[in-house]
């Protein structure tokens, strides 16, 4: 296995386009979104498609805008008024460049191209947006429908404590049948496997099972990967220490033993860690896989850092 030459990767959120763009969405503001970055100089971006639901016209995924028209209140659930103008916006933003024959994460991908920067996608393994409405637009039929596939974990989990729980198989297909169908139709070298938006996949217990359980996943999203045909990089995006990855069911030395993953990125929750402990992920990979110290919107201002 080949270590990645990519040195920057872009993470790209998979509603800010649509909720900064005010002017009604066309495919030129896509092309215009690839350039900023391409401009920047990340060598990969990768394109985020989904929270719970996805911002292009799957087969597989409810989109964003299912179930969605102008002016139905009753779509957004109980998120607070004051909030419905601006998600109002950004759904119907979507819409719009879909119903125009858009498809954004062709669009995206094709634009990374045309600009010379690697094509790549991140997909959020277990995204918990909006745990203060249950119902709420960003929930998903599947989420919605399926209690019994939820995590009941201790409130120090954050909105992440009641996420989808790998334990189960029928999880575990939910998020095949979304990497398979971009893997199958879209033309992309890099897939970032978001695991910190969320972080919790498991109980918080029984640590060596539920590695196990999530390496078992790894295997099957890097043979799905391999059946297309292409050259795809797996790159998984874990906590800040090994320990703390394991903890979470990351057992990252056991996926660079079997040849599961060409990188590892390693981060926080939405702040920037100063204590990534890059040289421990590389004491455990070796040196043919990449390791990737991951930075994010905000800073890690604790103890006065």
């Amino acid at each position: 296995m080949a270590k990645p030459e990519f040195k920057v990767l872009y993470n790209q959120d998979c509603t800010n386009l649509f909720g900064v763009v005010k002017e009604p969405m066309e495919p030129r503001h896509v092309d215009r979104m690839v350039d900023e970055v391409a401009d920047g100089g990340a060598d990969v971006m990768l394109i985020n498609p989904n929270a719970q639901r996805v911002n292009y016209p799957s087969k597989v995924w409810q989109t964003f805008w299912d179930g969605y028209a102008p002016g139905k209140r009753e779509f957004f659930g109980p998120v607070p008024d004051a909030d419905v103008p601006d998600r109002e916006h950004w759904v119907w933003q979507m819409k719009r460049l879909a119903d125009q024959g858009c498809d954004y994460m062709a669009r995206s991908l094709a634009r990374c191209r045309h600009k010379g920067i690697v094509p790549g996608i991140t997909v959020r393994m277990n995204d918990m947006h909006d745990v203060p409405w249950p119902g709420s637009n960003l929930f998903s039929r599947f989420y919605m429908e399926h209690p019994d596939l939820r995590l009941h974990n201790p409130p120090v989990g954050g909105w992440s404590a009641t996420g989808l729980n790998y334990e189960h198989e029928a999880v575990h297909h939910h998020y095949l049948a979304l990497i398979r169908e971009l893997a199958g139709n879209y033309d992309f070298e890099a897939l970032e496997l978001d695991f910190l938006r969320f972080h919790c996949y498991f109980p918080r217990a029984d640590f060596a099972r539920h590695a196990g359980i999530m390496t078992g996943f790894l295997r099957q999203v890097r043979a799905l990967l391999r059946s297309s045909g292409r050259r795809i990089a797996l790159i998984p995006r874990v906590a800040v220490t090994p320990a703390s990855a394991y903890e979470l069911g990351f057992d990252v030395a056991a996926w660079a033993r079997e040849g599961l993953v060409d990188g590892i990125t390693a981060g926080a929750f939405l702040n920037t860690s100063w204590l990534t402990a890059v040289d421990e992920y590389r004491a455990l990979v070796g040196p043919n896989i990449a390791v990737y110290a991951c930075t994010d919107h905000a800073a890690d201002r604790r103890d006065g850092m």
